[in-house]
C-alpha cells in the first residue's frame, strides 16, 4: 500500500524529526520544481469545455502543489477539488473519489473518473465509479477505456 509523505518520514526520518516542518519543506521544494511538470496532451481544453461545478479533481497532493502544477500547465481549476488534506486515507482507498462525488452532488456510480496512476486506478475502481485509464499504468478492465498511451 501507498504511503504518505508523513509516513515516509515517521519511517524513515528517524527520531526527533518536526513532521509538519519537514512535510512543509518538502511540498515547497516540489512546488517550486516545475521542470518537467506537462499537462496530459488536450486535457486544458477538455475540462474548459465542461460545465462549471460539474467535475472535481481528487488528488493525492497538497492542494498548494495541485493548484501550482495546474496552473503551470494551463489547465482551468476547477470548483471542487479533494486534495491530500481533505481525506484520511489516500489512494488505493476510495475516500478521495466518494468524498468528491459527494461535493458534486452525484452518486458515485454517476461518476466518471480519469485516472493515470496504478493506486488511482485501484481507488476510483473500489469507489464504484466508471474508470477511463489514461495512459499505460495498468490493465484496463473488460469495460474500461483506455484514452491515451504514453510513447
Amino acid at each position: 500500500m501507498p504511503l504518505q509523505g508523513k509516513d515516509l518520514i515517521r519511517r524513515f526520518g528517524g527520531s526527533g524529526l518536526d513532521l509538519a516542518a519537514e512535510l512543509k519543506g518538502i511540498e515547497a521544494a516540489e512546488i517550486a520544481d516545475l521542470d518537467g511538470v506537462v499537462a496530459i496532451a488536450g486535457i486544458a481544453d477538455f475540462v474548459k469545455r465542461l460545465a462549471p461545478g460539474s467535475w472535481a479533481i481528487v488528488t493525492s497532493a497538497p492542494r498548494a502543489l495541485a493548484v501550482k502544477r495546474l496552473e503551470a500547465v494551463g489547465v482551468p481549476l476547477p470548483q471542487i477539488m479533494v486534495a491530500a488534506e481533505d481525506v484520511t486515507c489516500g489512494k488505493p482507498d476510495p475516500e478521495g473519489f466518494l468524498k468528491g462525488a459527494d461535493l458534486l452532488g452525484v452518486p458515485i456510480e454517476a461518476c466518471l473518473v480519469f485516472e493515470d496512476s496504478p493506486a488511482g486506478v485501484a481507488a476510483a475502481r473500489a469507489s464504484g465509479a466508471r474508470v477511463a485509464i489514461v495512459g499505460d499504468c495498468v490493465e484496463a478492465g473488460e469495460h474500461e477505456p483506455v484514452l491515451y498511451r504514453y510513447p
